[in-house]
């Protein structure tokens, strides 16, 4: 897969952005600042990392809320020799988010994206840029400055699923209790002997979210990765 690459000039400003797991409550969001001029593979990274998903499934960008029904809104995602066989003839290619530049879409505050997560459990997030702040020599970029509650499980059958798993890690009484039990301590690092009622109360407890975990990823060696399996 050949990549184009265009030239950018040295941005002088910032873009503050609200990333928001739609239909989560309650709310699962982060607030996250980035450079004008990333790409929306880079945004991609960030918000993976921000929202604590582990980047191992398909994901793409829409210009307007999936949830609206087909018409002719803007893909942007990783290209795929079959899009061109699977699209349909009333809508526009999709755009490559390995070159496409956020500040393309995201111009003036309230202007928004969407972002699907696992096409499978459909996670989606809207990223809306609240304000548009000046670069200053001191800023180590992209940053998280907020955020409220634990980002769901991988492959937990959406909200409805993950929060259908919170319940049942709750009530030790009931029938699916231990099989949840031992799903969500494997995805978490955990053997089912290990989790104590310190470490199930921890593991069920959908508020829980700490900053200072948050850590970034560089987006061009996430797309070495991600080039080195798609070419």
């Amino acid at each position: 897969m050949k990549k184009k690459r265009t030239l950018t000039t040295t941005p002088n400003k910032v873009l503050q952005l609200k990333i928001e797991l739609v239909g989560s409550k309650p709310s699962i969001w982060r607030r996250v600042i980035i450079r004008e001029d990333c790409t929306f593979f880079a945004l991609h990274v960030a918000v993976q990392d921000a929202m604590g998903w582990f980047d191992c499934h398909l994901h793409q960008f829409h210009d307007r809320s999936p949830y609206i029904g087909r018409g002719s809104y803007i893909q942007i995602k990783m290209p795929h020799p079959d899009d061109a066989v699977f699209g349909f003839d009333d809508e526009p290619q999709p755009l490559d988010e390995r070159v496409t530049p956020i500040g393309d879409f995201l111009k003036q505050e309230k202007d928004a994206v969407w972002y699907e997560y696992d096409f499978g459990d459909g996670w989606i997030h809207k990223v809306t840029l609240e304000k548009v702040l000046p670069l200053t020599d001191d800023m180590i970029l992209p940053k998280i400055t907020a955020g409220k509650n634990r980002c769901p499980f991988e492959d937990s059958g959406a909200l409805f699923g993950y929060y259908e798993k919170i319940e049942i890690l709750k009530n030790k009484k009931h029938p699916e209790h231990r099989f949840v039990l031992e799903w969500v301590a494997e995805h978490e690092g955990y053997t089912a002997e290990e989790v104590n009622n310190e470490i199930l109360a921890d593991l069920s407890d959908i508020t829980k979210f700490d900053i200072d975990e948050i850590e970034f990823n560089d987006p061009e060696e996430v797309l070495k990765e991600y080039e080195s399996m798609w070419c």
